[in-house]
């Protein structure tokens, strides 16, 4: 064999060899004394003095692999060890002093405890840009491994989980309009997105998507646009500048009466005098119908106004 032909064996023996040390370097050492792996066995010795745990957690997600064959098999590898840390001292002195409680933590400390497994980006990018870190809510504030009463191991539903903290909102439910949030008809994530910057109070793209994901028909695009209506303008302003979401005590979502709205940008003084001022006291919706975008007119008339006096005669063109 010369020497070419030495130096492709030597290489080819590293490439199969190499592969397989990884293999058996990543696998349990397995007790001599027990059969099981080391992190089975430790959740095994947990469930002996906590009684009952095992039932506990048998239907979520957190189910505890008691047998060495199920985590073969590649079952959920979730253990007590991987949420409950520094157990050497507990396993010397059981306590409840002595080994660490991830709901007793930290909020960066238990975000850390909890993005080890979960790399959803819900979960990874809470610490970062997530306002609820900020003010010390994390994962344990909404859900729980032991006692979940919803799914998704929430302590509570949705919607009174986000009002146990955002009780000012409570009572704009309760208001002549609004959504229907204390009926669970729908949920506050809906809108708000949970993961987004923190300068923005639903989705990260912008504010009208999220409306118009059940508002569609007021989506567009119009030849004729009302600003007012755009949130992609330097104003930022879109639906939420004339409607607030969670209730009102004017109808559709008003925050405030029809008239005094539009007077915040529009004022006409033509409307107050023309024709003896009849008009004045008008609701501007009557004539400016299309009032979210129009595809036939520049001052957002009804087609049915084009049919009275005001054209008929000649004073006004469209």
């Amino acid at each position: 064999m010369n020497r070419e032909h030495k130096q492709v064996f030597r290489i080819l023996r590293l490439a199969v060899i190499f592969p397989l040390l990884l293999f058996f370097a990543s696998k349990p050492i397995w007790s001599e004394k027990t059969g099981l792996s080391p992190d089975v066995e430790l959740t095994s010795t947990c469930v002996g003095c906590h009684e009952g745990v095992d039932t506990l957690l048998a239907k979520t997600p957190h189910r505890l692999i008691l047998s060495s064959d199920e985590r073969r098999m590649g079952n959920s590898p979730a253990g007590c060890t991987d949420c409950h840390l520094n157990t050497e001292k507990h396993l010397e002195e059981p306590g409840i002093g002595n080994i660490t409680n991830p709901s007793k933590v930290t909020s960066l400390e238990n975000y850390e405890i909890c993005t080890s497994c979960h790399s959803d980006p819900h979960s990874q990018d809470n610490p970062v840009s997530d306002v609820h870190s900020r003010n010390n809510v994390d994962c344990s504030t909404c859900h729980s491994v032991h006692h979940p009463k919803e799914k998704c191991l929430l302590l509570s539903s949705p919607n009174d989980l986000c009002l146990s903290c955002h009780q000012e909102l409570s009572g704009k439910f309760f208001l002549v309009s609004h959504h229907p949030v204390t009926q669970k008809t729908i949920l506050c994530i809906d809108c708000h997105k949970l993961s987004e910057p923190l300068e923005e109070p639903l989705s990260s793209s912008n504010i009208n998507s999220e409306c118009f994901s059940c508002h569609a028909e007021y989506q567009g695009p119009f030849p004729y646009e009302h600003g007012a209506v755009n949130d992609y303008t330097v104003e930022k302003e879109g639906c939420i500048y004339c409607h607030d979401p969670h209730g009102s005590p004017n109808p559709r979502l008003l925050k405030q009466p029809v008239g005094a709205l539009c007077l915040n940008c529009h004022f006409v003084p033509k409307h107050q005098t023309a024709h003896g001022g009849i008009w004045a006291k008008k609701d501007c919706l009557e004539c400016h119908v299309d009032i979210h975008g129009s595809y036939t007119d520049k001052n957002l008339f009804g087609e049915d106004l084009f049919g009275g006096s005001c054209f008929v005669y000649g004073c006004h063109v469209r």
